[in-house]
């Protein structure tokens, strides 16, 4: 599941999501208003996320580390988009040519952080599942 609102962060639609099978949910008043309590160098967005999953039992998946380590601080679970790329391959539920493609999208949005390094890395794990 996804919120609306990271879907506009992200510059993709519900419909898109509905699509690969995730659902889009809308978010709660309760949700917008603790969301509004700032936390240094996270976004509206992060916020929405990080109480989301808490009130909900959701799993976090971001790249972004500040995000994840306020999850952690909040007892909220938290991975990285190329580790739930990796699970997913693992269990059979997508075939490793489909998760190299959405890891070069997830590249190409944020080189910085999902370097050519990351990358060698994310290539040999999919390797190694011996898929």
């Amino acid at each position: 599941m996804v919120l609306h609102e990271v879907l506009r962060e992200i510059h993709v639609s519900p419909e898109s999501v509905a699509s690969w099978g995730i659902e889009c949910v809308p978010e709660t008043i309760e949700l917008l208003l603790q969301a509004s309590d700032h936390i240094s160098g996270t976004s509206q967005q992060d916020r929405l996320c990080l109480f989301a999953c808490k009130e909900r039992g959701w799993i976090c998946v971001t790249n972004d580390q500040k995000l994840q380590r306020e999850c952690r601080k909040r007892g909220v679970e938290a991975i990285f988009g190329l580790r739930l790329l990796i699970n997913l391959v693992a269990a059979r539920a997508v075939a490793p040519v489909f998760a190299w493609e959405v890891a070069l999208q997830i590249q190409r949005s944020n080189p910085h952080h999902i370097n050519d390094g990351v990358m060698q890395r994310f290539e040999n794990k999919l390797r190694g599942l011996g898929q």
